[in-house]
């Protein structure tokens, strides 16, 4: 009887210690069940906080982008009223500024005279055309006459100022004189030297309009 009590005993003892080891492991289980439920709330919460994160940078991309687009245009602007600018400046200078083809001077006709005291005179004729969009009411230039090679002379101010010469119109200067020193080989070398061998430039220093405005070279 009694090895049958101790045997029960024994087995009750047994049962007990297996219970409380399970009841221990359930509870290990429970805790780290709660811990990865901790952990997978952080890392929603963390995916949230990133979620919105992007968004915000994605606000941030298309307001830099926007304001990118809006320098874009700004700097396209600036540059076509650079361009404008540059061109009213550029027109301004031309518009002040001789240009080659303003004024045609041609030599037309060169001669010679001797005064009543015994004086030298050269005597030429120009043709004066204005090609520009103005009427013109003086001319101020130099006449450089060369040899039929090219080398210069001498050079004489001259200066068309007697009549308006109209827009596309041609005025004929037909009385200039020049007195030759004769003693000057310059002066004798012009006055010997015949039209036909003669070659000539006008150099024209400036340009005054009947309305005001004048282009200087």
């Amino acid at each position: 009887m009694k090895k049958i009590l101790i045997m029960v005993l024994f087995v009750f003892l047994v049962l007990f210690l297996t219970s409380c080891n399970d009841s221990a492991k359930s509870n290990e289980l429970q805790s780290e069940i709660e811990n990865l439920q901790m952990e997978l709330q952080d890392i929603s919460e963390e995916k949230n906080k990133l979620s919105d994160e992007n968004k915000q940078l994605q606000e941030q991309i298309l307001d830099l982008q926007s304001q990118i687009d809006s320098l874009s245009d700004t700097n396209k602007e600036l540059k076509d009223k650079i361009t404008v600018y540059e061109l009213e400046k550029q027109k301004e200078e031309e518009e002040a500024t001789i240009q080659e083809n303003d004024v045609t001077v041609l030599l037309t006709k060169k001669d010679t005279m001797i005064g009543k005291y015994n004086q030298y005179y050269v005597t030429s004729e120009f043709s004066v055309t204005n090609n520009t969009n103005k009427d013109i009411k003086g001319i101020q230039g130099v006449v450089i006459y060369k040899d039929m090679f090219g080398k210069e002379i001498m050079r004489i101010n001259c200066d068309f100022t007697k009549e308006i010469i109209y827009s596309g119109t041609t005025y004929i200067e037909s009385d200039l004189l020049f007195e030759c020193n004769q003693f000057i080989d310059s002066h004798m070398k012009l006055y010997n030297t015949k039209y036909e061998s003669l070659a000539f430039e006008y150099q024209i220093k400036t340009i005054l309009f009947t309305d005001g405005t004048s282009k200087s070279s």
